[in-house]
């Protein structure tokens, strides 16, 4: 039961990380649709920049999410064409991806309310080649300065790429 624990801790740690790099790379690229990014290893950081019109709040939760967009940490074992076939399967894209942290970003054609991409998010974390997923919320920052020199100590120290 511990070890089950503490994966899902580092699962979870491995997320935040992976949210508050996309939120920093979002900040310093200005307003392009589509950002990319070389990592080390010859690995690749691309993220899909939401529209506003994409952006919708939750009445119930008062949540802000993407109403078009899953985050999938992705099994290990599956090619990028094998990924892309499935994610096609489910009606969706792939638009960002975070090949360090074996995470993409993917996109319906559909606009969805959150209890909708719940739902979309418990049927894809049934399917083996994926690990998590999670509805794209946005956060707000209390100290915008603070949140990103934090997170650009975090990049230069090599913490998660």
């Amino acid at each position: 039961m511990k070890k089950n624990k503490k994966t899902l801790m580092i699962l979870v740690l491995l997320t935040v990380v992976a949210a508050l790099t996309i939120i920093f790379l979002l900040l310093i690229s200005g307003n392009e649709q589509k950002v990319i990014y070389e990592i080390k290893d010859g690995k690749r950081l691309e993220l899909y920049r939401a529209t506003e019109e994409e952006i919708r709040t939750d009445d119930r939760t008062g949540t802000d999410y993407v109403d078009d967009q899953l985050i999938l940490t992705v099994a290990d074992g599956y090619s990028d064409e094998e990924l892309e076939k499935e994610v096609q399967r489910i009606g969706a894209e792939i638009v960002g991806r975070n090949d360090h942290l074996h995470t993409v970003q993917i996109r319906f054609a559909t606009h969805f309310t959150l209890e909708e991409l719940n739902s979309l998010r418990v049927y894809i974390q049934k399917q083996p080649w994926a690990v998590k997923a999670y509805a794209n919320v946005l956060l707000q920052l209390q100290d915008e300065e603070i949140a990103v020199n934090s997170l650009k100590r975090v990049l230069t120290e090599g913490w998660c790429i």
